[in-house]
């Protein structure tokens, strides 16, 4: 309610710093963060004596409207105006780095963090590795996995969710199955769909139909249920191996489930039986399964 926090603001006769940081958390909260950087200038044009609650709001709004530029400055500003950056202020740019798709500075804002006294925590680490995730570099993604466990972190199921992105935005299906089956197994770390969801699709792009679909049998044992991505992701490999009975099974199946079928799902099934000339087949198959009609009157290659 950040509409109200401001009419509150405006109609006290001499608001405080305290005020002032409030407001700023509310706007950064509201994803407003030009309100929240013209309240920062206002602060100064009334001489009021910033703290650490008043940058770490603003750099937070600037990570909410993914304003790397501004967020810098911030940072850059505090050691002058004796205000010392904490874990929060480096850890939230560094995710405004990933969401600028700037892996480089989200590493050297983790690595400069020992230097200013302050040691980065779990959240600093999966900053940097989504960022690394974001932008590909999935050897430094595991690197920074090793990293935590040198700095006495132990990594949790967000740090290798995000290493598994990292290996499936490069379509290392190996890396993120080892990963997923072998090192968050050692340490203990709970399996979560989003993390099996990346698994399969790195599958998928790395053409290994045989590991997609031991991932998707595989997940009832670490209680997560299958949904529209996992078998879509799955249904792909196997297109891409050239099983259209595989496809059309795990069609089948999704039809048949809580989860229900979408175009994707079709539309895979559809060119798994195109390309081994069995269209017709296919075709059949669809309309015994007795789809929505919207959905069957919206594909149009039929």
């Amino acid at each position: 309610m950040w509409q109200n926090a401001l009419s509150i603001l405006a109609l006290k006769p001499d608001p405080g710093v305290s005020c002032f940081n409030a407001c700023l958390s509310v706007c950064g909260k509201g994803s407003r963060w030009q309100h929240a950087l013209q309240l920062f200038d206002e602060m100064r044009e009334r001489n009021m004596q910033q703290d650490i609650f008043s940058y770490n709001s603003a750099i937070s709004a600037c990570e909410k409207g993914a304003r790397l530029q501004e967020g810098i400055s911030f940072l850059d500003n505090m050691p002058s105006q004796k205000v010392a950056p904490d874990v929060f202020s480096f850890s939230t740019l560094m995710s405004v780095c990933e969401k600028t798709g700037h892996w480089e500075l989200a590493l050297s804002l983790l690595f400069a963090m020992p230097t200013k006294q302050v040691k980065p925590n779990n959240v600093s680490y999966n900053a940097a590795i989504s960022a690394c995730s974001k932008g590909t570099q999935w050897h430094r993604a595991l690197h920074l996995l090793d990293a935590m466990m040198v700095s006495q972190l132990v990594p949790d199921t967000i740090s290798a969710n995000a290493a598994i992105s990292a290996c499936e935005e490069s379509g290392d299906w190996e890396a993120a199955l080892h990963l997923l089956t072998v090192r968050m197994c050692s340490l203990r770390l709970r399996r979560s769909v989003i993390g099996i969801s990346s698994a399969i699709s790195a599958c998928e792009k790395g053409s290994s139909w045989a590991a997609a679909l031991q991932l998707l049998r595989d997940m009832p044992t670490w209680r997560c249920v299958a949904n529209d991505i996992t078998y879509n992701s799955t249904m792909k490999a196997a297109e891409r191996g050239g099983h259209w009975e595989l496809v059309l099974a795990l069609l089948e199946e999704m039809n048949a489930s809580h989860v229900g079928v979408d175009l994707i799902a079709y539309n895979t099934a559809t060119l798994a039986c195109e390309r081994k000339l069995h269209k017709n087949h296919c075709m059949q198959h669809l309309l015994n399964e007795h789809l929505p009609a919207e959905v069957l009157e919206a594909f149009h290659p039929f």
